[in-house]
Order: structure tokens, then sequence, then C-alpha cells
């Protein structure tokens, strides 16, 4: 009896809280593409802790990647603060435009809208 309930006290707080911890997961986690005129592209990767970047000619061939560790902080107003270790005074700020979609400004320079790009 003890166990039946345990098991149903263990499944009803999965379900309760099981949507809190999917809405927490990090939406930036992936891959971006940044199309260029040019036919070429920038890919940028987002890990849990870490930043990567490679250009895609528009032949296809693939740059050497750069990558840095990160810390990213979700903002009150929503949108993801992402310091480079070492810069932490001037992190890129990312703002979802949906799912798919994210505006992300570099500091100093003009923001890009970059698309989710699946691997």
């Amino acid at each position: 009896m003890l166990l039946r309930y345990v098991t149903v006290v263990c499944v009803g707080l999965l379900l309760t809280f099981g949507h809190v911890f999917a809405q927490d997961e990090n939406p930036l986690i992936g891959q971006w593409i940044d199309p260029l005129p040019n036919g070429a592209a920038m890919i940028t990767e987002f890990s849990a802790d870490t930043v990567a970047f490679w250009a895609v000619s528009p032949g296809g061939a693939k740059s050497e990647t750069n990558s840095a560790p990160v810390t990213i902080t979700k903002q009150d107003n929503g949108a993801y603060s992402i310091a480079i270790k070492g810069q932490e005074d001037t992190p890129l700020i990312a703002m979802m435009a949906g799912a798919n979609a994210m505006q992300l400004a570099y500091p100093g320079m003009a923001s890009r809208r970059l698309m989710r790009r699946e691997p």
C-alpha cells in the first residue's frame, strides 16, 4: 500500500512539474544559420556552455571552427545574454522570434536574423 502511494505521488509530481522543467530548456541550443548575400553563410552553434562559429562558402566548403566558453542568462525581457568568457562586459544578446528564428545582436554591430539549422 505504501509503495502504491509513493508511486502515485511521484507520478503526480512528474506530471505537475514536468512542463516547468521543459519550459526551462534553453531554446538557443542547436545550430543557427545566417545566410549572407553572396550565397555564403555563417553558422553559429550553441550548447549549454559553449558557442562555436564557422563559415560555409557558396560552394559548401566549411571554414575552421572557432569556439569559446559562454554563460547564457535569460533576462527579464525574455532576451538571452550570452557572455563569452573573457568578454563578459560585452555580451551577445539573442531575442527569440518563435522557435526557429532569433535576432542576434553583437556589441557595436548591427543585429542579424538567424534561422534554426538542422545539422
